[in-house]
């Protein structure tokens, strides 16, 4: 995947989870690479799949909350992004960010700045990469 052989990837992923299709790493890595071929309702079936399996497995919630901003479901976006934010008590930037990111596409541009907010007080805190501020 990393090398842009993202069918090669998919393919490889699938097989892995014939050997082992409990595998959460084994199912991001395949939701990730369907996300990266633009096969996004896959990245959805896949992330799902995921927290049916672990409700609890935050990678799942950030692939799954990029997908459905890609088929413009917003709403379901902030949502799991929501959900997975809860899971990690506020903790994962990244997590935060995605979450940001998803409200003002949804348009509400009052709860992406709360956000925001709360990143730039992390800020201060503590080490916060600025990928996560322009992400926003």
């Amino acid at each position: 995947m990393a090398i842009g052989q993202v069918d090669k990837a998919i393919k490889r992923s699938r097989q892995a989870q014939k050997h082992d299709p409990v595998d959460l790493i084994i199912s991001t890595l395949l939701g990730m690479a369907y996300y990266f071929s633009r096969k996004f309702n896959e990245a959805i079936a896949e992330g799902e799949k995921t927290l049916t399996m672990a409700p609890d497995y935050v990678p799942a919630y950030l692939w799954l909350g990029m997908a459905y901003e890609q088929t413009n479901k917003y709403t379901d976006a902030v949502a799991i992004l929501m959900k997975g934010k809860t899971k990690t008590s506020g903790k994962n930037a990244k997590l935060n960010a995605l979450l940001a990111h998803a409200q003002a596409k949804s348009g509400n541009i009052s709860a992406a700045s709360s956000e925001l907010d709360e990143l730039s007080i992390r800020a201060k805190r503590g080490y916060i990469s600025q990928y996560n501020f322009a992400r926003i």
